[in-house]
């Protein structure tokens, strides 16, 4: 399995799975049996990408173009 992770999701996954023990439903279990392959997938290949990114494209100053993408 091959997920890619923002910056602190992980974290934040691995908090609500906690607090999740409070209760032994399926959907709370699958919770935690998802939060853990995917700490232990992190582990072994991290996948993050940042939180923000930065995109630069050149756009004409009289029409508000873009002149030049990203392919």
């Amino acid at each position: 399995m091959s997920v890619k992770l923002v910056e602190g999701q992980l974290e934040f996954l691995k908090d609500v799975a906690k607090l999740s023990e409070v209760s032994d439903s399926i959907a709370s279990q699958s919770l935690r049996s998802y939060v853990k392959t995917l700490d232990e997938t992190q582990a072994l290949a991290p996948d993050v990408v940042p939180r923000t990114v930065t995109v630069k494209a050149t756009i004409e100053s009289d029409t508000g173009r873009v002149v030049d993408d990203i392919s």
